[in-house]
């Protein structure tokens, strides 16, 4: 048996060139995107066909169980499979939806309809919710992963959409971009027998190559450039599918008085021109309250600059989807939210009556300005009590971002650019091998 010799060893070694760092960092990108793509294509199956579907946690209502900024996957099951135990998302028309966990159910395996009435509480409060709920169907909480909530917001900032499907674009134009064979191996000059004859047909085999054209496409981008395509078109799907965020509901209840506030924080916290954001106010007291007049009251402080209008009701029960079922009273035309720290009276209620004020705030258009905000306070006072509520500061944040409607097309013409530039590097590289063959 004879070994094969050194310059044989040194010859074979020369024919397996190292990979370069660029082709190694961009198939690493590719493999990327490939999973970024598999995944949207995975949610988009999943809310497709087995109504599975994300919401995010903009409030610590669930805490500690399930912390403000969590990411949750949810199923939708009908209202004959609802458990006590069970954590589930109540929709309501025209409202925010809810998520807490279900306290009881009502209706029970004897009823002949698909609805259940059920209530709820969530982990972080002191009390359920004011009102049972109705439901056919729900969506139960199956997973959640605390804090990926805040990187969903930012994936869906349209810049940073956009800034993702450029660089898919770029990847797919990176992988489709033909390769020139510039780097042969070195050939054998000489040599007898069988090293002489191996020699030839590499020689014979590397000049029909050239002759044929340039090398296609590396295999890595037939595989994975279609699902950077799709990761781009899954980004701007995800981009302009709106979040289900759940409405704080806080019960403050005082020696006779009871407050319920029920509204969306972060709605508060990001007022944008030309839209409202409301907030519900209950007013009650306990049975045992000494009977007696309630007044109640609002303050406002903060910075004139924002230029916030609101819009106050009343209603005898609590406002549904469909407005005031009960018996409504206007107490305020569109007026400017108070800044001068000034109490006003809102309404006088009997100590046997309930109340729900509703405060529909407003931005007008042009007057979004940063880093100021505005405080505003509901308090009923009476038959020896004295109970009041924010719904936290409200505020507005400077608009940085583009539509989605221009995100989307920027992924679409993105990722169009990158396959015609591929194309046209093809055009290039084919006619310099046919000049090259001439």
């Amino acid at each position: 048996m004879t070994r094969p010799s050194t310059e044989a060893i040194d010859a074979t070694r020369r024919q397996r060139p190292r990979r370069p760092v660029a082709s190694i960092v961009g198939d690493t990108l590719l493999n990327l995107a490939a999973v970024g793509g598999v995944v949207c294509i995975v949610l988009v199956i999943l809310a497709t066909c087995f109504n599975i579907t994300l919401i995010m946690f903009k409030t610590g209502s669930m805490s500690p169980t399930i912390p403000t900024g969590s990411l949750a996957l949810v199923r939708e099951i009908p209202a004959s499979d609802i458990a006590v135990g069970d954590v589930v998302t109540v929709d309501r028309a025209g409202q925010l939806p809810v998520t807490h966990r279900v306290t009881s159910v009502s209706g029970g395996v004897d009823t002949a309809g698909p609805q259940r009435t059920i209530t709820m509480q969530g982990d972080a409060n002191l009390s359920e919710d004011p009102e049972p709920y109705t439901v056919s169907t729900v969506r139960i909480v199956l997973a959640s992963v605390p804090g990926l909530a805040y990187l969903v917001v930012w994936l869906s900032n349209p810049w940073v959409l956009a800034g993702l499907t450029l660089s898919c674009s770029a990847l797919v134009m990176w992988a489709f971009w033909p390769r020139s064979d510039r780097k042969r191996p070195p050939s054998d000059s000489g040599g007898t027998g069988g090293n002489g004859r191996a020699a030839s047909r590499r020689r014979s085999s590397t000049a029909g190559a050239d002759a044929a054209g340039p090398r296609p496409a590396r295999h890595a981008a037939l595989r994975y450039s279609p699902v950077a395509l799709l990761l781009g078109a899954g980004l701007a799907i995800g981009g302009a599918a709106p979040a289900h965020a759940e409405p704080m509901v806080d019960v403050i209840a005082g020696e006779a008085v009871v407050l319920t506030s029920i509204g969306d924080p972060s709605a508060m916290r990001s007022l944008t021109p030309g839209r409202s954001t409301p907030w519900e106010v209950g007013i009650r007291t306990k049975p045992e309250a000494t009977p007696g007049s309630i007044d109640v009251t609002m303050v406002g402080s903060g910075s004139s600059e924002l230029g916030l209008v609101m819009v106050v009701d009343a209603c005898s029960v609590r406002w549904t989807a469909a407005g005031c079922v009960g018996t409504v009273t206007h107490l305020f035309d569109e007026m400017a939210v108070p800044v001068d720290g000034v109490e006003r009276a809102v309404l006088s209620m009997r100590s046997s009556e309930a109340w729900w004020l509703k405060f529909d705030v407003r931005m007008p258009s042009g007057a979004a300005v940063a880093n100021a905000s505005v405080a505003l306070t509901v308090t009923a006072e009476g038959i020896g009590d004295d109970v009041s509520v924010s719904p936290g500061p409200i505020t507005t944040l400077p608009r940085t971002g583009a539509s989605i409607e221009f995100a989307v097309w920027t992924a679409a013409g993105a990722i169009l650019i990158g396959l015609v530039g591929a194309w046209f590097g093809a055009l290039r590289q084919h006619s310099r091998s046919a000049r090259a063959a001439r």
